[in-house]
């Protein structure tokens, strides 16, 4: 087995250090919270055609153990801002999980 060098073992460990503060921020687009006050879950996203996005899931009118939960539908752009939501549901628990 071939020992690697203390030399180039720091180097190595320089390199990333300097890189790895590039790859991590290059892959988020956006990060932004939705919702109301009270829990408001996101079960799934799908990238739409034009760049932006959908999420499905649930929101709450009321805080726990009163809510009334609905299906939470929410349409974003490509850069996270919101271009409609809709809320679906009567006075039973619902929600969207795809």
């Amino acid at each position: 087995m071939k020992r690697i060098g203390n030399n180039r073992i720091l180097l190595l460990a320089s390199v990333l250090s300097f890189i790895a503060p590039f790859l991590a921020a290059a892959q988020i687009t956006f990060e932004r919270n939705y919702g109301g006050p009270y829990d408001d879950i996101g079960y799934s996203a799908q990238q739409t055609s034009d760049g932006g996005y959908i999420v499905a899931g649930y929101t709450n009118k009321e805080p726990f153990p009163f809510g009334d939960r609905d299906v939470f539908l929410i349409r974003v752009d490509s850069l996270g801002d919101t271009i409609w939501t809709k809320t679906y549901g009567n006075s039973l628990e619902d929600g969207a999980y795809s």
